[in-house]
């Protein structure tokens, strides 16, 4: 009898283990497959979101920003943490514009971080045309990300840089 007690105990140690180990590879840093594979997902979703930015669309173009407690957003100066009040900031600026006249990304950086969060940085020139007449260019523009996996879309908690206009 002593030795069935002993086997059972064993047995269920075996699986508890097996189980452990199972969730402690899940739970570690992504696999190299799974780094490209989010690295991929993270490059489109910011793609898309400098399309959006490019419609001049205020509601598009903050589509990238999580709407909640956890979103920060710092550039020029200025830190925001309301997401409404960015909307409203965008949406001020976007009807002051006319049209892009390019938008040139290069050097794009994805460091995972986890299966469901991740940095994205990049560097970009642009020109947009004023309804006013005036084209503002911007030269070394260097901004990062920080992107969260919600409900199996990536959305930005936190996102800073600078803008370096020139004449």
């Amino acid at each position: 009898m002593n030795l069935r007690v002993n086997a059972k105990f064993y047995f269920i140690l075996l699986v508890f283990c097996i189980i452990m180990q199972n969730c402690k590879n899940q739970s570690c840093e992504p696999s190299q497959e799974e780094i490209a594979l989010i690295t991929a997902e993270i490059k489109m979703r910011m793609h898309k979101a400098f399309e959006d930015e490019r419609s001049l669309t205020p509601e598009k173009m903050t589509d990238i920003y999580i709407d909640n407690e956890d979103f920060v957003f710092g550039g020029d100066g200025e830190l925001i943490v309301d997401r409404a009040y960015l909307t409203k900031s965008f949406s001020e600026w976007a009807n002051s514009m006319e049209r892009w006249l390019y938008v040139s990304m290069k050097n794009e950086y994805v460091y995972v971080i986890s299966k469901d969060a991740a940095s994205y940085t990049v560097d970009f020139d642009w020109a947009i045309k004023t309804k006013k007449g005036d084209t503002l260019v911007c030269k070394q523009v260097a901004w990062t990300y920080v992107l969260k996996k919600v409900n199996d879309e990536w959305k930005s908690v936190h996102c800073n840089g600078t803008h370096v206009m020139k004449n």
